[in-house]
């Protein structure tokens, strides 16, 4: 859509202004001016829109319970959640205003930075800061507090913030995003004057709840009775993301970097982590978990002669495709992967690790997805099967990148591409490959993997190749 007038780079997609309601966004340039920012047209704009209140005698305060902003690295987003922050706070006597990041650290990274800004500020003077482990408070004169919480269900337990931000929302997993929202809804309930910004720049195909947020907002724009206001600056969709005539969207040019910033970046990063973080694009996938250029370098391994082979099985969990992957280590002690087998289907897969166990062969797999179940005909049918269960996967995915680039392998086609397409998940305090989130059939990997991790926890008398 073609911006509404205000901003120099026009929005991709904006809520529109309401003139006929007053707003409270001119007090957030100001209050920048105290930090030493100057505000740019797009902050500006946001805050005047977001700050719209409604007429005398409604029921709730703002005319927008939730803003979305939604804009690129580099273009000043974390200054406009601080002036939004203070012009919630100073305005409201007794207002709790919280804010939240990716992981608690950062979200007490952000409440820093405020912290240093206002004690380096005209503000000093009448704030308290509290700066202690676990008690972090900025309390402003009026006696409204900022403090920062753990992105997490129990993250606002006890308190009832009138004011929640949550920044770098493209970073929490489907799961993750719905709990931060059980909690903030709730708490904020019981106020008339209820907010909750959410920032963050563009995702991937991962960031689950970011996107729908995103979609939702969208459509927000188009929906004048939505309680939704959405923001966002993006590349046209179709343009070419290095040339630099695609990237006079960025809100940023305003003064805060500048055409040459952008090239650099193009430069020195990724194209995907270019897409996402400077072009504010969505992109399909994050970066490949292992640098896939050191990957395609590694040397062939060398026939096996006297040493023992594990064999990994997988098929993928839409039961589409399956593989089969040798994995020992040579006479240097070097870690070596073979294709066995890997082909479309999964019909073919139970008579092969018969075969194959029929001569000898240990065979292991990953006690999860539709393995389990070819896994469970093998056992019935007394095939002998080591599984990988609990921790240990996360455990076995680890010390997979950790070795990787290590790894003699035969270059197998399908192997490289599901490297090339996994994603990572968290469970617990450790992350495996996710079958769920990867943007692809993961099979080959899996049956790699997972073969690597028993070479050394088994050790087979036959050799098969």
């Amino acid at each position: 859509m073609t911006g509404p007038a205000g901003p120099t780079h026009p929005p991709t997609y904006a809520t529109v202004r309401n003139p006929a309601l007053r707003t409270r966004g001119g007090r957030v340039p100001v209050l920048l001016k105290a930090l030493s920012y100057d505000a740019l047209p797009w902050q500006r704009y946001v805050s005047a829109v977001a700050g719209e209140v409604n007429p005398p005698g409604s029921r709730l305060y703002w005319r927008y319970q939730t803003v979305v902003v939604s804009v690129p690295r580099q273009a000043g987003k974390t200054t406009l959640a601080e002036g939004e922050l203070l012009e919630r706070a100073l305005s409201t006597p007794r207002l709790e205003a919280r804010m939240t990041a990716q992981r608690g650290k950062d979200a007490s990274d952000r409440w820093r930075d405020l912290a240093d800004d206002i004690e380096a500020s005209v503000l000093a003077s009448g704030a308290s800061i509290l700066r202690g482990n676990g008690r972090q408070i900025i309390e402003l004169p009026n006696r409204s507090r900022i403090r920062p919480f753990a992105p997490t269900r129990d993250g606002l337990h006890g308190s009832s913030p009138h004011f929640v931000l949550i920044d770098e929302a493209w970073s929490f997993t489907e799961e993750r995003g719905e709990q931060l929202m059980a909690a903030v809804d709730p708490a904020q309930v019981t106020h008339r004057d209820r907010q909750t910004w959410i920032i963050s720049a563009a995702g991937d195909l991962t960031s689950v709840w970011w996107n729908e947020l995103c979609n939702k907002g969208r459509a927000a724009t188009e929906d004048k009775a939505s309680t939704i206001a959405y923001f966002e600056w993006s590349m046209r969709a179709g343009a070419d993301p290095y040339n630099p005539a695609s990237w006079g969207f960025h809100p940023g040019l305003d003064g805060l970097i500048s055409v040459d910033d952008l090239a650099a970046a193009a430069q020195t990063n990724s194209l995907g982590n270019f897409l996402r973080s400077y072009m504010n694009t969505r992109t399909s996938t994050r970066d490949a978990i292992i640098p896939m250029d050191a990957w395609n370098a590694a040397p062939k391994p060398a026939r096996p002669s006297a040493a023992a082979i594990v064999y990994g099985y997988a098929a993928a969990i839409d039961r589409s495709h399956a593989s089969i992957y040798g994995a020992w280590r040579d006479a240097s002690d070097r870690l070596c992967l073979h294709v066995y087998k890997t082909a479309e289907g999964i019909d073919w897969l139970v008579p092969t690790l018969t075969e194959l166990a029929g001569k000898g062969a240990a065979l292991v797999a990953d006690d999860g997805g539709f393995t389990r179940v070819i896994t469970d005909q093998l056992q019935r049918a007394s095939v002998p099967v080591q599984t990988l269960a609990g921790r240990d996967q996360g455990t076995a995915w680890a010390a997979f990148k950790q070795s990787a680039l290590s790894v003699h392998h035969d270059h197998s086609q399908a192997l490289t591409e599901a490297l090339s397409v996994a994603q990572e998940a968290p469970r617990g305090d450790h992350y495996i490959v996710s079958r769920r989130h990867s943007l692809g059939a993961i099979d080959a990997l899996e049956a790699a993997y997972v073969g690597l991790w028993f070479v050394d926890r088994l050790r087979p008398p036959l050799v098969i190749y």
